[in-house]
């Protein structure tokens, strides 16, 4: 988990008895997962307060402000600025560079991704020879040559990110070589109207052309309306995260994408050590041995599923280049354990850069390492679209602030906390009266 003064974005130091070799560990670099619980924040006086205009003012994009602010309700303001703010964080560590110099660019699918990734210089320690230079970011090592800096983010050449959110969390997730999208599935998402749901025919009847006939089945399966909608959630999250990866939207031919879910305990146990050879995997008594006790609370229980689109494989057969992880949050106790009905899912999807529907062709210029699944580097591929999903980690909006700016941030919420309590008193000083 984060440290209290927000040391999960800047703490460089690796963990206690990491055995990772630094091949391996190439492909763990700038794999972000990020959530924030928007319940446990609450800006006095809402969006128009000085705690919610500070954050809203880091956006440098006035375009991307007034989108913040079009939103009716303050909770989804506050989702929609958060969920910024981790674009922007996300970048600003991958690509070493300060967090105002980030522009976020989207496709016509409104995918968002790192516009000037390559334009934007990373920071640099002086080298005597006067070529390139680097510096650890926390997470990795960028290298700037004298061209500027137009190489992208080493050990991450198709750094792209997601975010989504709803109900109490926003989350995002990153990828070094696959592109990735992510859903958050929320409980109370599933109504009707204005009624609950009082038979699962009533939610075939209105996804009838989204949902594939054995997805149908699967739900069927499941013992009881409650189960059959959770379920349900499941694979419309799953189909919300595909979508998303490939930058469709809702145009995407949903009732063709067949998922399979399964409750695989093997992705969700040791969730952070996910870099180990899969020729030298060891046993979960020994991996839980090297990793610190704090830790462990970031593991969570990943279910796995993939999918088999008809018309691309054969009837029934898994797409190779996907790979998906739906985690129940907040994290089950024990892998074993069955959600509830307050159970959010998130849900990531990684796929291969041929997926990606770009109209403009400006992400697809960000990527350094294209058609990867396909070319000369298909085991640098293969071992990353399959390694273990790593778990989410649990943010504060403070930790999502530039750190050169965050003990004023700190000062000016704490003041605010201050003023709160005095209006309080005297207000309850003048009921007294």
């Amino acid at each position: 988990m984060n440290g209290a003064n927000g040391a999960f974005l800047t703490n460089a130091e690796p963990r206690k008895g990491d055995t990772t070799t630094s091949e391996n560990a190439s492909f763990c670099k700038n794999t972000f997962r990020w959530v924030v619980d928007i319940d446990q924040w609450h800006p006095i006086e809402e969006h128009e307060g000085r705690e919610f205009q500070f954050l809203l003012n880091l956006i440098q994009q006035e375009d991307e402000r007034e989108q913040v602010l079009k939103y009716y309700h303050f909770a989804d303001k506050k989702r929609a600025l958060v969920s910024r703010l981790m674009t922007r964080a996300a970048c600003a560590k991958a690509r070493g560079c300060k967090f105002e110099e980030v522009i976020i660019g989207r496709t016509k699918g409104r995918k968002p991704f790192f516009k000037n990734v390559h334009e934007v210089a990373a920071r640099t320690t002086t080298t005597n020879n006067g070529g390139s230079s680097s510096i650890s970011n926390g997470n990795a090592t960028m290298t700037m040559m004298r061209d500027g800096g137009r190489i992208g983010i080493a050990n991450a050449p198709n750094f792209n990110f997601n975010v989504s959110h709803e109900g109490k969390y926003v989350a995002l997730v990153s990828e070094p070589y696959a592109i990735c999208g992510v859903d958050v599935a929320a409980p109370d998402q599933l109504r009707l109207g204005n009624r609950s749901i009082s038979a699962i025919e009533e939610i075939f009847e209105t996804f009838d052309t989204t949902l594939h006939p054995k997805e149908k089945a699967q739900i069927l399966k499941q013992n009881g309306l409650s189960s059959q909608l959770s379920r349900f959630r499941q694979i419309w999250s799953l189909k919300e995260a595909w979508s998303k990866c490939m930058g469709t939207g809702l145009g995407a031919k949903f009732a063709s994408a067949e998922f399979t879910i399964s409750q695989d305990v093997e992705a969700a146990v040791n969730a952070n050590n996910d870099n180990d050879d899969d020729d030298k995997v060891k046993s979960t008594k020994q991996q839980n041995a090297n990793v610190q006790i704090d830790d462990k609370k970031d593991f969570g229980g990943a279910w796995t599923a993939t999918i088999s689109v008809d018309g691309v494989n054969e009837i029934g057969q898994r797409d190779e280049n996907w790979s998906f992880y739906l985690h129940p949050f907040p994290p089950l106790e024990d892998v074993y354990d069955i959600p509830d009905d307050e159970t959010h899912w998130i849900t990531v999807a990684r796929g291969p850069t041929s997926c990606v529907v770009d109209a403009h062709g400006e992400f697809w210029k960000t990527l350094k390492a294209k058609n990867i699944e396909s070319n000369e580097q298909k085991d640098t591929w293969t071992r990353d679209i399959w390694r273990r999903a790593p778990s989410f980690r649990m943010l504060r909006v403070a930790d999502l602030v530039p750190e050169e700016l965050r003990y004023r941030f700190q000062c000016l919420v704490k003041e605010e906390e201050n003023c709160e309590r005095v209006l309080e008193s005297i207000a309850a000083t003048a009921i007294v009266k």
